[in-house]
C-alpha cells in the first residue's frame, strides 16, 4: 500500500529574513526593471563576473512583506548574462533558470545549494577570443566550459575560432 506524502508546510518569509540570507551570501538588492522586468517582490543579485550575474526573485512583496499565494510563491534563481552581441542599456539577458525553492522549514539552506550550484555553471573566466562568459556544457568526454555565444557565432564553445 502506497503512504501519502503529506503537503509541505509553507513558512512565512519576511524582506527582514531575505535580506540577512542575501547579505550573507553575498547578494545586493537588484532594481529588475534595469533589465526590462517590473515586479513588486524584493530581488537579489551577486556577479561572478563582469557579464555574469545570479539572481534571486524572492517572492516576498516589498509593499507588504508578505510573500505571494501558495502556489505562486517558489523563491526563483536564474543566471543572467551580458555578452558583447547586446548594446543597449538593458543587455543583461536571462539566459537560465534553475529549480524553484519553496517557502518550507529549509528554504536557506535549499536556496544556499540553489546559488552554489549557479557558481558552478559559470567560469569566473572569459571567452579568450570573443570576451563572453563561459559556462559548464556536457560533452560526450565530460564536463567542460564553453563560450555561451556558439553556436550563434563562430566561436567553436571553447573560446577558439575556427579559421
Amino acid at each position: 500500500m502506497r503512504r501519502l506524502m503529506a503537503p509541505p508546510r509553507y513558512v512565512r518569509i519576511t524582506v527582514e529574513e531575505f535580506d540577512a540570507w542575501a547579505r550573507k551570501n553575498g547578494f545586493a538588492d537588484f532594481d529588475a526593471s534595469t533589465v526590462g522586468i517590473r515586479t513588486l517582490e524584493k530581488v537579489y543579485f551577486r556577479d561572478t563576473n563582469e557579464k555574469t550575474r545570479i539572481v534571486v526573485f524572492s517572492s516576498v512583496d516589498v509593499r507588504d512583506d508578505a510573500a505571494r499565494n501558495v502556489g505562486t510563491d517558489a523563491i526563483r534563481t536564474y543566471i543572467y548574462l551580458r555578452t558583447d552581441a547586446e548594446s543597449n542599456t538593458r543587455d543583461w539577458f536571462k539566459y537560465i533558470e534553475l529549480s524553484r525553492v519553496y517557502r518550507t522549514k529549509g528554504w536557506r539552506e535549499n536556496l544556499t545549494s540553489r546559488v552554489e550550484e549557479a557558481s558552478l555553471t559559470i567560469s569566473k573566466d572569459l571567452c579568450p577570443k570573443c570576451n563572453n562568459p563561459m559556462v559548464l556544457r556536457k560533452g560526450k568526454f565530460g564536463p567542460f566550459y564553453a563560450c555561451v555565444m556558439w553556436p550563434r557565432t563562430q566561436c567553436d564553445g571553447k573560446g577558439k575560432f575556427d579559421e
